[in-house]
């Protein structure tokens, strides 16, 4: 759990130096989907994304150079404002539905309801600090409405019957063609019961009958 900010902790980064750090991270290390869309669009990767990037490449044997690492700590402590400025909208929701200090503090491990106020005063504080605008999300692949995806495998069932029937149809047509050729006589049989019938009885020739 994070715990309150105390002496040590770094002021939060120039907005600047954060943007310059995005910049910086997202042409050393971006890949896959993230450089896609860096090429395409110069979408920046999300700090999250840069920052473990960092630490990834450090962890495979690839050592970042001190431009990296300066980088990556510059992003950690930009989340960690965002971070603070999103527990403060919470606390805000806690005092506005009734949480009193005394439960805040026992969620929290706080000593008690005052050690809640003085983080939610340093919270507040934090909000007046220049911050930069907010980095983008990671990239994603776009998530599809139940409805849609329902209705486009609808779609797939169907057209995939259809093709069913139509091979059916088709087979049985090509099965009662065959059970026709099998019906019939070959020619060259025809052709000689044809000829039997036509030739002339010589013998009725010859007797005159």
């Amino acid at each position: 759990m994070l715990m309150s900010t105390g002496p040590m902790e770094p002021p939060a980064p120039a907005p600047e130096m954060v943007s310059a750090a995005r910049s910086h991270l997202t042409t050393q290390y971006a890949s896959g989907v993230d450089l896609l869309l860096w090429k395409l669009e110069k979408r920046l990767m999300s700090d999250g994304d840069a920052v473990q990037a960092v630490v990834s490449a450090q962890a495979d044997g690839h050592r970042p150079g001190t431009l990296d690492i300066g980088a990556a700590l510059v992003l950690v402590q930009a989340m960690r404002l965002d971070l603070d400025l999103l527990e403060a909208a919470v606390m805000d929701a806690a005092e506005e539905a009734g949480v009193t200090a005394e439960s805040t503090a026992a969620v929290l491990e706080l000593p008690d309801a005052a050690a809640v106020d003085a983080r939610r005063q340093m919270l507040n504080a934090r909000r007046d600090v220049p911050r930069a605008p907010a980095a983008p999300p990671a990239a994603a692949k776009p998530r599809q409405v139940p409805g849609e995806a329902a209705a486009r495998a609808g779609r797939r069932a169907q057209q995939a019957a259809d093709r069913a029937g139509a091979a059916k149809h088709r087979l049985e047509q090509l099965r009662r063609e065959q059970a026709g050729r099998n019906a019939r006589p070959p020619v060259p049989v025809v052709r000689a019961c044809e000829a039997i019938r036509w030739v002339p009885d010589e013998r009725k020739g010859t007797n005159g009958g």
